[in-house]
């Protein structure tokens, strides 16, 4: 059976260095793809509203990571 279990953290990004942020929660999917076209819609379901944090990333079962996105207006609006 597949692990569909992904994660998805806030955070800072700068310099190449990540500092998490406020928010960190897990959420189903059947793929990678999946997962990254449901990022913005899992973000909004599971409640959260932007602070400081500048990225959001996501981490497959394994939690290696497998996209980091600006928190801007085109990723909202995309």
């Amino acid at each position: 059976m597949p692990r569909t279990r992904y994660v998805i953290e806030t955070g800072t990004d700068a310099t190449g260095g990540w500092t998490a942020g406020s928010f960190h929660e897990a959420f189903n999917a059947a793929d990678d793809t999946a997962a990254k076209g449901s990022l913005r819609t899992a973000l909004t379901e599971l409640g959260y509203t932007q602070g400081e944090e500048t990225h959001v990333r996501l981490l497959d079962p394994d939690k290696l990571e497998i996209a980091r996105l600006p928190l801007n207006e085109a990723f909202w609006t995309s």
